[in-house]
């Protein structure tokens, strides 16, 4: 016959469980309130102008140079985590400018790791802009960097592909040392 008052040893298990979930799913919701949010002037690098066309298709925002033929490496832009992807308009723009097509993809949830399989949708978009006359290297910040490892380690045979960039990255598996 057990004691009343005690609690067995099998029901902290499930007060531990409960708890571990109870916590992972309040620190989620801190992460994801605490995302960064665009600048105004970030937004304001979303507009076209007589250097640089911008285009949405789907989950994609082309930076396409005018004027320009197809003769220079585009880019395919992974975001950080949790930072709104207009926020590297001004950056992508530069790089637009200089005569590079560029594509910044929108991930879920603002996560990259949710949104692979929207890399080879922005692929596929720049193949239909007929904006990949040179290749193109895939890259992104922070986590967007190491998504954009992963994606290249596993897909070896992605047609078209010239390298890997890292904006303040790292590369997901280790035997990219």
């Amino acid at each position: 016959m057990m004691a009343t008052g005690w609690v067995r040893l099998r029901d902290l298990g499930y007060y531990g469980v409960a708890g571990v979930i109870c916590g992972g799913i309040a620190i989620g919701i801190h992460f994801y309130r605490s995302r960064k949010d665009a600048l105004p002037r970030a937004k304001e690098a979303y507009r076209s102008d007589e250097k640089v066309h911008v285009v949405k298709k789907k989950n994609v925002t082309l930076f396409l140079p005018k004027g320009e033929e197809p003769k220079k490496v585009a880019l395919i832009f992974l975001p950080g985590a949790l930072t709104e992807s207009t926020s590297y308009a001004p950056a992508l723009r530069r790089i637009a400018q200089a005569g590079h097509p560029v594509a910044l993809v929108e991930m879920p949830f603002r996560m990259a790791l949710f949104g692979q399989s929207r890399v080879m949708e922005a692929i596929d978009i720049l193949n239909d802009e007929e904006k990949i006359g040179a290749g193109f290297v895939l890259g992104g910040h922070s986590l967007g960097g190491a998504v954009a490892s992963n994606i290249v380690e596993s897909q070896k045979q992605i047609r078209g592909l010239k390298g890997i960039v890292f904006w303040a990255s790292y590369a997901y598996k280790k035997n990219w040392r």
